[in-house]
């Protein structure tokens, strides 16, 4: 199938490497893939945006590059989503590891067989043949095989790998706003998609993994993250906001570029 990803990176070229080789072997080598990359100059100063590019090419031949000067995690998703050209789109942050296969054809399918569904997200937690937990600390909630996806009513849209229906992306990339995370921006949408005056109105949200699979994917960037003191905004103390941009002992973190590796 033909499939755009959309990828928000940064300066850290193990990680991607990690991250995208477990992708294109385990999900989208067999598929015609465009990656579409945004790298902001944040991260290990040895390397530059063409480091991380070159590292990307060797999985994705084809691909849209923007290199920014500044960072900004909202408007690097912004610039990714609105290039997206396929009917679905393939959502993934630079810092997850696939374990395990994942059949695209499958997750597709139920985009055409439910035309209501918005997002596949893929789950942290273990997998049985009826149950999914799609989170290790899901406070007890559980998502429900329907015969195409994990389904349940405390699932919306996340940070996650997912895969994304573009139509349902179109309308909010006109509300987004850079004052608040993506995902605290579709849950106040979704706070209101009782109505059916809300652009949320009437979606659903699952997740797809395997059956009776003990993990799917794992977040890989935290531990270089505290290595490097490089944190995310929307602390505690902002948790009404969320993660917008990246911070450096407690101030707005953007390095100065360097041209050359």
């Amino acid at each position: 199938m033909n499939i755009d990803i959309t990828t928000t990176a940064t300066l850290r070229p193990s990680i991607v490497e990690r991250t995208l080789w477990s992708f294109w072997r385990l999900c989208f080598k067999e598929h015609n893939a465009r990656l579409i990359l945004n790298v902001d100059p944040v991260g290990d100063e040895r390397y530059t945006q063409k480091d991380i590019v070159a590292i990307a090419r060797k999985y994705f031949p084809k691909m849209v590059v923007r290199t920014p000067s500044t960072a900004s995690y909202l408007s690097a998703v912004k610039w990714a989503w609105e290039n997206v050209e396929t009917d679905v789109f393939f959502f993934l942050e630079d810092d997850y590891y696939l374990f395990c296969p994942i059949d695209l054809d499958a997750m597709y399918k139920a985009f055409l067989k439910d035309e209501r569904l918005a997002v596949l997200r893929l789950p942290k937690g273990n997998t049985t043949e009826n149950e999914c937990y799609w989170a290790r600390a899901n406070h007890g909630f559980v998502a429900i095989w329907n015969g195409l996806y994990y389904a349940g009513p405390h699932l919306q849209f996340s940070g996650m790998p997912s895969m994304i229906r573009t139509t349902w992306m179109r309308p909010f990339l006109d509300r987004l706003t850079f004052e608040r995370s993506l995902e605290i921006q579709f849950r106040r949408l979704n706070d209101g998609r009782a109505s059916r005056d809300s652009i949320m109105y009437g979606w659903k949200y699952g997740a797809f993994a395997e059956p009776n699979t003990p993990i799917t994917v794992q977040d890989i960037g935290t531990g270089w993250r505290r290595r490097l003191r490089i944190g995310k905004n929307g602390g505690p103390r902002e948790e009404k906001i969320g993660f917008t941009g990246w911070i450096r002992c407690g101030k707005p973190y953007n390095q100065r570029l360097r041209t050359s590796s």
